[in-house]
């Protein structure tokens, strides 16, 4: 488990960047491996940036991507509940993620992904 700061901390450092803004608006949640993976995980949906906001609600992480546009790479499909013949090495370990968080819920547009746990 991560505290929130640890969380807050992998996260920035790993992702906030001048084309990715990170807005966090949690208290005091703890993370699985597996939930900072997912995380981590919201950039490959934003390829040209955007911003992604981590917000608590009621007990549930809410992760919200928006850009100009969301790129649903094979990643995200497989996360959807779509058939997905292959996803590429560097992202298998999201799919594995997913499979121990299961009451994870994703949603998505032309311009925003969603994520919660």
């Amino acid at each position: 488990m991560f505290a929130t700061a640890e969380a807050v901390t992998i996260g920035t450092a790993m992702l906030q960047t001048p084309r990715l803004q990170l807005k966090w608006r949690i208290q005091s949640v703890e993370f699985t491996r597996e939930n900072v993976k997912l995380l981590l995980c919201v950039e490959t949906a934003l390829p040209v940036g955007g911003e992604i906001e981590i917000v608590e609600k009621d007990g549930t992480i809410v992760i919200t991507a928006k850009g100009m546009r969301i790129a649903l790479q094979e990643v995200w499909r497989k996360l959807s509940g779509e058939h997905v013949d292959a996803i590429s090495p560097a992202q298998v370990q999201f799919p594995l993620a997913y499979e121990i968080e299961k009451n994870l819920r994703i949603g998505h547009s032309d311009t925003n992904l969603t994520i919660s746990f």
